[in-house]
């Protein structure tokens, strides 16, 4: 009897544990991005009341006898399953059609990894999301009129020494005038912040401007983003590459331990994370204006609720036969 009532017990804390998973399911059943969770059990330790013993010439074989102790929880599973997309009206909100997460940086320079790619410009230029992280990607590189990069390097006089500033320091120019952008993604493994470079509205050249002078601010309109994640925009007169998202691939996603904000952290277990272009064969490609919805399935969160709740009920009624048996023990004295 004792026994069985603290099988009860377990029960009900594990399917106790169960039901708070279907709420928070069943809660998040509209929050872009959301995985489902689900809650499995195990049987815990047995007592061997007899031993198994091998068949003689003089007895047959003997089983176990063996009575359980109950139930623990197993684990708890997310459910990476891709969901379908809902329309949004910015063009910098994204979905990932296929395998892979979106990367952000955080405050404290830290990777996480999100499915829902809920972005947007900040006034500096950068690419953030909802959160203020910075969105993770290859930006743009500056290059010349034939797209060969261009590099900072000293402004020369006509004697050709170096032009100083008022404090000393060499005076940096181009080498050659940056008139457009391409993406640098020869390492797909270095990632960087994406950030719109500035744009000098009298020359029609990118700078170096630390957007203090209202003149050199990038004007950008048309933006898009294509299926491979570059982000392409007019600016000025020039359609320009500002940057390409990148796509992290995770081979054991169910490792990723949730951090809020539909956002997860590498913590172990999740095989070696590699960065890649979207589209590329490994990463799902992008969708622009759109934002992933939940995968939480209704129907089968209200049955698990259901069989969850009888399950509960059964339990608990062990702990009251239970105690019913042990009441009778206690009268067999008067």
């Amino acid at each position: 009897m004792l026994r069985a009532m603290f099988s009860g017990v377990s029960g009900l804390k594990t399917h106790q544990i169960k039901m708070d998973v279907i709420g928070n399911n069943i809660a998040n059943v509209n929050t872009p991005g959301f995985k489902a969770g689900y809650a499995n059990f195990k049987d815990v330790f047995y007592q061997t009341l007899t031993g198994s013993a091998e068949a003689t010439a003089l007895n047959g074989g003997i089983n176990p006898s063996q009575v359980g102790y109950g139930t623990q929880l197993n684990s708890i599973e997310l459910n990476f399953s891709n969901a379908g997309y809902m329309t949004s009206s910015s063009p910098t909100h994204c979905y990932i059609n296929g395998e892979g997460f979106f990367v952000v940086q955080n405050s404290a320079g830290e990777y996480l990894y999100k499915r829902l790619g809920d972005f947007r410009f900040d006034g500096n230029g950068n690419l953030v999301d909802s959160s203020g992280n910075f969105v993770m990607g290859y930006p743009a590189a500056l290059a010349d009129a034939d797209g060969n990069p261009v590099t900072q390097v000293p402004l020369l006089d006509g004697s050709g020494n170096p032009v100083l500033d008022p404090d000393g320091n060499p005076v940096m120019t181009w080498s050659a005038p940056p008139v457009l952008t391409v993406v640098d993604n020869s390492n797909l493994q270095a990632l960087s912040p994406i950030k719109i470079p500035y744009y000098d509205k009298q020359t029609g050249e990118f700078s170096i401007n630390d957007g203090s002078d209202p003149s050199k601010i990038a004007e950008i309109t048309n933006l898009q983003i294509n299926a491979d994640g570059k982000i392409i925009a007019s600016v000025g007169n020039k359609i320009v590459e500002l940057g390409q998202i990148c796509i992290a691939y995770i081979p054991n996603a169910s490792a990723l331990v949730q951090n809020g904000d539909s956002s997860y952290v590498a913590r172990g277990n999740t095989g070696v994370i590699t960065y890649h272009t979207a589209d590329d064969g490994t990463a799902g490609g992008v969708i622009s204006g759109a934002l992933e919805s939940s995968n939480v399935d209704l129907a089968n969160e209200f049955t698990e609720m259901i069989i969850t709740q009888r399950g509960f009920q059964a339990n608990s009624r062990i702990i009251t036969v239970g105690d019913e048996m042990l009441q009778e023990l206690v009268n067999l004295k008067r």
